[in-house]
């Protein structure tokens, strides 16, 4: 159940980025659920291996590159899902940004 729930929340969090962030535009539910198991793949995958090769950059950074990690992969889920586009580095950067606090406000509820 608390599956179903996380995944509810961040189809949410596509729903709201493609609406309130300009340059985020998605063509419907069934691409946000698209999106959404794209953008749980890739976190499972890609990320953990992103992490650990930018480790020092975010120690340096002081985890502000961990925003831009999530910003390539929302860009990058955009680029290969017909239906879901994102324009320019700050669309990636504020639509990942609405997509982790939603997550973070769906935390909070569950």
């Amino acid at each position: 159940m608390k599956l179903i729930y996380k995944f509810a929340v961040a189809v949410l969090g596509v729903l709201l980025s493609a609406y309130f962030v300009p340059g985020v535009a998605i063509s419907g539910l069934g691409s946000a659920v698209a999106v959404t198991i794209f953008l749980f793949f890739v976190s499972f995958t890609i990320k953990p291996i992103l992490t650990i090769l930018t480790l020092p950059i975010h120690f340096l950074t002081l985890g502000f590159s961990s925003l831009l990690i999530n910003a390539f992969i929302f860009w990058g889920v955009a680029f290969l899902l017909p239906g879901f586009s994102v324009e320019g580095i700050v669309g990636a950067i504020l639509g990942s940004l609405v997509v982790t606090i939603t997550h973070i406000i769906g935390r909070v509820f569950s």
